[in-house]
């Protein structure tokens, strides 16, 4: 007598993500990357047998998963710039030519680095080659890093906060007053809210990341780094004559990423420009001058 039980549940693979650096504003299954992005896959099936896990970047081939090669057992994937070598293979590549590829490839002059953003779909193929449906995910990679503090600011704060030298950060902080940077400075707003206007002139550096400005805000004179992203402005925003330099992240301009802007976007005199990484920004009044296209 012959028995075959029909399996009627098809294979999945749920996949987890490395924190980002903020996410999309009022979407927080977008995350915002700086750099690169680990991705781990738990293939899995209700009947027993191995389950095998596939990825595809951007709809191209669909790639096993396997976590990463040479690293420890259930090591997840990273997805990079540039991608990772590993004995002159190149793994994890977002950048032009495709996810795996020769290493001496990179250095071809037609390359173009992976920061932008990125769908990455993921599926599973039980032991009897049922193919499971496929989940998907969004994920933007900025060029550039999170600077390191030299003074951390958290909490609430009733006079506002200025910072004076080095890497100021306000982290996880209720501000009322405003805040204020001083020439040269750095400026590092995350997962913070702040009340009342805000007028940032000559900055070092300024990251505005996963927050949220109550008032008017004004970025103008930043000499490096300029990144906004995944931050709710319910004044407007307005970014003027920010000439970046010396940084990877200065060479692609003013970055404005995934932003909610209730009033006016308005950029003019930025160099070398400013984009949004393939992120658009919410805007609910005009766009004008540089950000007429965001």
């Amino acid at each position: 007598m012959l028995e075959w039980n029909a399996d009627r549940v098809l294979p999945d693979a749920p996949a987890e993500l490395s924190d980002p650096a903020t996410t999309v504003a009022g979407n927080p299954d977008h995350g915002i990357y700086f750099s690169e992005f680990d991705m781990w896959l738990d293939p899995n099936d209700d009947q027993p047998g191995f389950v095998v896990g596939e990825f595809r970047l951007n709809g191209d081939g669909w790639f096993n998963y396997f976590g990463f090669p040479e690293a420890p057992f259930g090591s997840p994937f990273t997805f990079s710039h540039s991608g990772k070598n590993v004995k002159a293979l190149t793994y994890g590549n977002l950048g032009s030519g495709g996810l795996s590829k020769a290493t001496f490839e990179q250095s071809y002059p037609d390359f173009e680095p992976g920061y932008g953003t990125h769908t990455v779909e993921h599926r599973a193929i039980d032991v009897v080659g049922n193919i499971g449906e496929a989940g998907e995910f969004t994920a933007t990679v900025l060029p550039g890093g999170a600077p390191e503090c030299t003074t951390t600011v958290t909490g609430r704060q009733s006079r506002g906060v200025h910072a004076a030298s080095g890497v100021t950060c306000v982290v996880d902080a209720d501000v009322a007053g405003g805040v204020t940077v001083a020439a040269g400075a750095t400026l590092v707003v995350t997962d913070s809210t702040v009340r009342g206007h805000v007028d940032l002139v000559g900055a070092s550096a300024v990251h505005l990341l996963g927050s949220d400005f109550k008032g008017r805000t004004s970025v103008s004179g930043t000499t490096g780094e300029l990144i906004i992203a995944g931050t709710e402005f319910n004044g407007g925003l307005t970014l003027t004559d920010n000439t970046l330099t010396g940084t990877t992240a200065a060479e692609y301009g003013v970055a404005a990423v995934g932003n909610n802007i209730r009033g006016s976007l308005a950029c003019s005199g930025n160099t070398p420009g400013v984009t949004d990484f393939g992120a658009p920004n919410r805007v609910l009044g005009d766009k004008t001058g540089q950000c007429a296209e965001l």
